[in-house]
């Protein structure tokens, strides 16, 4: 009896070149929801502030000084600093009889085993699985749903790609509406023929962080824009946010990366971990 097992834990060395912005579009649910070092560096235009400092004309110097400033706009307030500590998650899924590849399930599970403690761990009896289907969920800040034993949950799972593993991951609450959902892959959505909805659109923009080497290239840090209940927000990897309200939609963004110039063989040229959870806490 064959078995999928996905375990991701909080380090990820997913190498993620030409940048552009791209579009993922998700349900309109009212199931509501929500950056590594890519700084750039200033050394070179502080040089030539130094430089011109060290000349009669006050002019030059003023310029430089200019130029320094632009620099530390664009690198600095469209391209923020990495959040410290970040926000991480990680996640481990088991389904007794689906293969790694090509997965594409839509079942309707209960939840039969739960614990609530520093991570959300759950079993879920599927009828159409081989067995008993187990779920962790662990993050910082904390995930904690609102579940317990005996709620119904529709799981949405897909696992698909080349040479690495693309997964999409979503929980939606009977009687509650959309609870979790996961991304880690190399697009925001699988592609075609899979179907995946997303909570939301969500939508990337490039051109805002300067690419910094990364050891299969130059990566660069993708932005991700959204709206949730008229609450628009704008993403980093490193970042957690609850947007849209109170009770909002929380987001985490452990990775949203584009790599230039890649070196290295089998390697994405972009990648994303995003977590969106709803679990209706003020």
């Amino acid at each position: 009896m064959s078995a999928c097992v996905v375990t991701i834990g909080d380090e990820s060395d997913d190498d993620v070149g030409e940048s552009g912005s791209t579009d993922a579009s998700g349900s309109t649910d009212d199931a509501s929801g929500s950056t590594d070092d890519a700084s750039g560096s200033t050394d070179d235009a502080t040089s030539s502030t130094d430089a011109t400092d060290a000349t009669d004309s006050t002019d030059d110097a003023t310029d430089s000084t200019d130029a320094t400033d632009s620099t530390s706009e664009t690198a600095g307030d469209a391209c923020p600093a990495p959040v410290d500590p970040p926000a991480t998650f990680s996640y481990s899924l088991e389904l007794p009889n689906a293969e790694p590849w090509q997965t594409d399930i839509a079942w309707t599970c209960t939840i039969t085993a739960l614990d609530l403690g520093e991570n959300t761990a759950m079993q879920l009896d599927c009828p159409e699985a081989m067995g008993v289907v187990t779920l962790d969920v662990a993050a910082s800040p904390a995930f904690v749903p609102p579940l317990a034993v005996d709620q119904v949950l529709e799981l949405r799972y897909v696992s698909e790609g080349p040479w690495w593993f693309n997964t999409y991951l979503r929980l939606d609450l009977q009687g509650f509406g959309h609870l979790l959902t996961i991304v880690d892959g190399d697009a925001l959505l699988p592609p075609d023929p899979y179907v995946f909805e997303l909570p939301f659109p969500i939508s990337t923009t490039a051109g805002l962080c300067a690419p910094l080497p990364d050891g299969c290239g130059d990566l660069e840090r993708l932005a991700l824009d959204f709206t949730v209940n008229a609450e628009a927000a704008h993403m980093f990897e490193s970042e957690y946010a609850i947007v849209g309200g109170d009770p909002g939609t929380e987001v985490w963004v452990a990775a949203a990366g584009h790599l230039h110039d890649i070196q290295c063989t089998d390697t994405p040229d972009e990648w994303f971990r995003v977590m969106i959870a709803n679990t209706g806490w003020e």
